[in-house]
């Protein structure tokens, strides 16, 4: 994991999982893992590595940082 992102309610951590090219989100308090997404592959159908993940103010959007791609990418 390279980037954590702590939900508004600060009931969720969101974590950039590179290694499993994936979004994790876990139980801010409990740690418990609570449910994983992966966000757009690349044009050989693999997924992409995040790198970063951020979350807005009001936490209805989640941004996805890919470090070896250079790109943002933006879920609702």
């Amino acid at each position: 994991p390279q980037g954590l992102a702590l939900a508004p309610s600060e009931a969720e951590l969101l974590v950039a999982d590179t290694g499993n090219g994936r979004v994790a989100v876990f139980d801010a308090v409990s740690g418990t893992f609570l449910r994983a997404w992966r966000p757009a592959g690349n044009r050989d159908g693999r997924f992409k590595p995040p790198t970063a993940v951020a979350i807005s103010p009001d936490g209805r959007l989640a941004c996805v940082y890919y470090a070896v791609y250079g790109e943002l990418e933006i879920f609702s």
